[in-house]
């Protein structure tokens, strides 16, 4: 573990935090297998997408971290993902996602 990362100039840590939230997940939707009301209709993500590394390190990575990432949960018992003002739904329980959009590719099956 290299312990003196908190000695670094402030600049070259968030160098370094820059390129680690470069990092591309493909996170996969795809169509429930039962049948929701109207209202609830959308698209599952495979709850097997890991929180971002960046988020979990420390206090500062976390806060560089939330500059790149979304954290999408639940609202009103479904887990909603915010894409460009448009509201979709994911999973018909509590689940938190972290989601890059200039990152992330979501992938449909």
């Amino acid at each position: 573990m290299f312990t003196f990362f908190v000695k670094l100039p402030t600049e070259l840590k968030d160098r370094i935090w820059h390129y680690v939230t470069k990092e591309e997940r493909l996170i996969e939707l795809r169509e429930p297998r039962r049948s929701l009301r109207p209202s609830q209709r959308g698209l599952l993500f495979d709850h097997q997408v890991p929180v971002p590394s960046i988020l979990q390190v420390c206090r500062d990575s976390r806060a560089k971290g939330k500059q790149d990432y979304t954290k999408c949960k639940t609202r009103g018992g479904l887990s909603l993902v915010c894409y460009l003002g448009n509201i979709d739904y994911l999973r018909p329980e509590e689940r938190i996602l972290w989601v890059n959009f200039q990152r992330d590719v979501f992938v449909c099956d």
